[in-house]
């Protein structure tokens, strides 16, 4: 895997650095005192090789210190972003998701040591559009209406038709519906079905596939995201490379000096 950019907030003297890009090579550069190491240990601390435990009377900034004591599962520290590489087919299949989906995952870490991931090419709509909904409950209504009842049915696709008209009419006033009006919307259409209706019946089993058809679209508008099914922060928290932080230079001993050799053809066996 390959970090692509990471973003540090909430961290020691950093409230918000903005996502910051990575290359094979970066350099952060500003004079002493300036922040550059409170924007490395957060990295650091997303994985680290070892050591790393968050210290809450350093790491946590002074400002906001009595909130993040008190909730530290609410408050993130880091945020980084990874090209998945060839760990992509294994995520993928955990995670529900196709591998181009797959490819680039972003992590979160938060103060008491917990993980979150999401996937930033993979979009969920939590909400259902007005519109689309009444256009569709209509178009069902004028089918209804235009069907053929069983003589034993009566006027049953006209009560139909007005029903689900009535339902399309009454719909909320909001653009976008959450899930708990999609699910008033589906009782309602239920309650116009008869109890026992005819086998026979051409009508009715149209307004069944409409009840099929809006619980398909609240089962996606509820759907678990990816990064939350069962296996898939564990798989990606292992994926992604452990962090080495060091800074005490003086403790790395010295470029010798060589001498001269000549090269030798390398061979099984040599050294």
């Amino acid at each position: 895997m390959k970090l692509n950019r990471f973003r540090v907030t909430d961290f020691r003297s950093v409230d918000d650095s903005g996502w910051l890009d990575v290359d094979d090579v970066t350099a952060l550069i500003g004079v002493n005192e300036s922040g550059k190491t409170n924007l490395l240990l957060p990295l650091w601390k997303l994985k680290p090789a070892r050591d790393g435990e968050i210290q809450p009377t350093s790491d946590y900034p002074k400002t906001k210190f009595g909130e993040i004591r008190d909730e530290p599962a609410d408050y993130h520290f880091i945020e980084a972003e990874f090209d998945t590489g060839e760990a992509a087919k294994g995520i993928a299949e955990k995670a529900g998701l196709s591998e181009d989906i797959a490819s680039t995952v972003e992590i979160t870490r938060y103060f008491d040591g917990h993980y979150s991931v999401s996937f930033p090419k993979h979009s969920i709509a939590r909400t259902a559009n007005r519109n689309k909904l009444a256009e569709t409950i209509s178009k069902v209504a004028d089918r209804v209406r235009a069907g053929q009842a069983l003589k034993k049915e009566g006027e049953l696709n006209t009560q139909l038709a007005e029903g689900l008209a009535d339902v399309a009419a009454k719909l909320p006033e909001d653009d976008e519906l959450r899930a708990p009006a999609v699910k008033a919307v589906i009782a309602s259409v239920k309650a116009l079905v008869p109890e026992e209706p005819a086998e026979t019946s051409v009508i009715v089993p149209m307004v069944k596939q409409l009840i099929q058809e809006l619980n398909h679209k609240l089962a996606a508008i509820t759907a678990t995201a990816p990064g939350r099914r069962e296996g898939v922060v564990d798989a990606v928290v292992e994926a992604i490379p452990p962090f080495v932080y060091y800074s005490n230079y003086g403790n790395l001993p010295s470029a010798r000096r060589r001498k001269p050799c000549a090269r030798r053809p390398w061979s099984k066996g040599s050294r």
